[in-house]
């Protein structure tokens, strides 16, 4: 980087931050409140102290101090879109609650991506120890093989 030349901000924002725990609750309360508006057929809930409309509309406005510029930018368009909820068809409410929560769901697989699948390990038995688990014939005694068991 030359002498007074200020980072990139793009390069930076590519770079997937880590998942914290405030993010974390940020996310979980998202996908929550928009599992909840589901089940309930789209019809703009009451919670304990707004609207769920009111409530996405807020929470993409000002979301996780803690998530990432670029991504806070992204969720710009579905607080305007929140904002007009209530006058939504039940289809567009639909559409709208399942493209936020493919953005979030992506957003989550983004900053905590899943640990990579280690390759399979094959398990052989030791073979300094004789097996036990069952015998053949050829372990059984030649007598035993040749005459017949007595019945009783």
């Amino acid at each position: 980087m030359v002498a007074g030349q200020q980072p990139n901000r793009a390069t930076q924002d590519l770079s997937p931050a880590p998942l914290t725990a405030e993010l974390d609750r940020w996310l979980r309360q998202l996908q929550r409140s928009l599992s909840l508006e589901a089940d309930a057929g789209f019809q703009d809930l009451q919670g304990q102290r707004s609207r769920f409309s009111a409530f996405m509309e807020q929470q993409c406005r000002s979301p996780s101090s803690q998530l990432p510029a670029q991504e806070c930018q992204q969720l710009a368009p579905f607080a305007a879109q929140f904002s007009r909820y209530s006058d939504a068809s039940p289809a567009q409410r639909r559409y709208l609650v399942s493209q936020l929560r493919q953005h979030l769901h992506q957003l989550r697989r983004q900053l905590d991506p899943p640990a990579p699948l280690s390759p399979p390990r094959l398990r052989l038995p030791d073979s300094s120890t004789p097996a036990r688990a069952g015998r053949s014939t050829a372990d059984l005694p030649r007598s035993s093989l040749l005459e017949p068991t007595p019945l009783g």
